[in-house]
């Protein structure tokens, strides 16, 4: 209870009554406060700030209020003469206070303290709030800002070296590929005027070894140049993408006989030149799996997805089995039953930076013979 016997007050009732109110707010108070003298020292305290310091109200009356404070006697003496200074000028001063509790545990407070005139003498009124929490959330949220900043200049970093070993790989390894598929057509003209027929086929070996390495040079850059690619949106047609995609891909085999089932009138907003690489890759994809089918079919439609709409790359092709698919997106990885298809393992794993770059997702079905189907999302 307050140290406050109002009832022994010579007073009249309406005052009496309204006395008994302001003690019954302070007793109800969460916020703790306290009284002090213009010196410093304890006069009240409510129930909210004795728990707040672990202490009753009988303990703290006459002590200095910078008892409750956790620091050193010269600062201490500092935060007073700042306080007096600032109530004696405007009559209120307010901030944050590290305090040590009775049983020396610590806690950060805020205080709002106002200068009071009754009966002649100045009093302090001090109501303070416990921001321990909210003080260890923010050094937490500060914490995780600083290592964010971290992981962004490891990226950073990381990103530098990824543009030094495109450097490389465009430049220092090139030249002697370069050279090597030279040499090699020169020494394969004069072996065509020689019956030396093994000779011949090495050097075709050599040259088509050197000619696929090159091809994988080039496939690396310009991975690389997507991850740096910004995406520049606009409306596009997903519709006439896939048509367009599939018409070139009749004509580099117009003996095959691929039917194309597409969906009309899909349009996104997406960044057009890097939406057709994805669908080159999923599209050639479905179209060099499903080589062995005499009736290879190739779907591109839209369906919903967690309430969001997905849109779809299908084929009857080889397929894949699904505890390889996690497989299937990453660099330089390709699954069992596709190596004896041509190809760098870098396709999908294109698609997959492309639809991030986007803020949807890509995720794939299928089953070994029947085919598969690649789902992507757009934001």
């Amino acid at each position: 209870m307050l140290q406050l016997d109002i009832k022994t007050l010579d007073v009249d009732e309406k005052t009496l009554s309204t006395l008994m109110m302001h003690s019954l707010v302070l007793e109800k108070m969460a916020e703790g406060v306290s009284v002090c003298d213009e010196n410093g020292f304890i006069v009240l305290t409510n129930p909210a700030f004795n728990k707040m310091f672990g202490y009753n109200s009988a303990d703290l009356q006459g002590q200095h209020i910078t008892v409750l404070n956790d620091c050193s006697d010269e600062e201490n003496g500092r935060i007073f003469r700042d306080i007096s200074g600032s109530l004696r000028t405007v009559g209120e001063w307010s901030g944050e206070f590290p305090n040590r509790r009775k049983d020396g545990t610590k806690l950060q407070t805020h205080a709002r303290i106002t200068a009071m005139d009754t009966s002649g003498k100045s009093y302090w009124v001090t109501v303070q709030e416990d921001i321990s929490h909210r003080k260890t959330t923010s050094a937490e949220i500060e914490l995780l800002h600083e290592n964010v900043a971290a992981h962004a200049a490891e990226l950073e970093a990381a990103n530098r070296e990824l543009e030094a070993f495109s450097y490389t790989v465009s430049h220092d390894l090139r030249k002697p590929l370069t050279r090597i598929m030279g040499y090699t057509d020169v020494v394969l003209e004069q072996c065509n005027e020689m019956s030396y027929r093994p000779c011949r086929d090495y050097l075709q070996e050599i040259h088509a070894g050197a000619e696929r390495m090159n091809k994988l040079i080039d496939t690396i850059l310009e991975l690389s140049m997507l991850t740096k690619k910004e995406v520049k949106r606009e409306r596009v047609s997903l519709s006439d993408l896939v048509t367009t995609v599939a018409l070139e891909l009749k004509l580099t085999e117009p003996g095959r006989s691929v039917n194309f089932h597409i969906a009309e009138g899909v349009v996104v907003d997406g960044d057009a030149d890097l939406l057709r690489v994805a669908l080159e890759n999923l599209i050639g994809n479905a179209w060099k799996y499903s080589a062995q089918k005499d009736d290879a079919l190739i779907i591109f439609g839209v369906t919903e997805s967690n309430g969001k709409v997905a849109y779809f790359i299908c084929d009857n092709g080889v397929g894949f089995e699904m505890a390889q698919s996690d497989k299937i997106f990453t660099p330089f990885q390709r699954l069992a039953n596709a190596k004896t298809y041509q190809g760098f393992g870098i396709g999908l794993a294109t698609v997959k930076r492309i639809i991030n770059g986007h803020g949807g997702r890509i995720w794939a079905e299928g089953s070994v013979g029947t085919g598969a189907t690649f789902y992507f999302t757009l934001e």
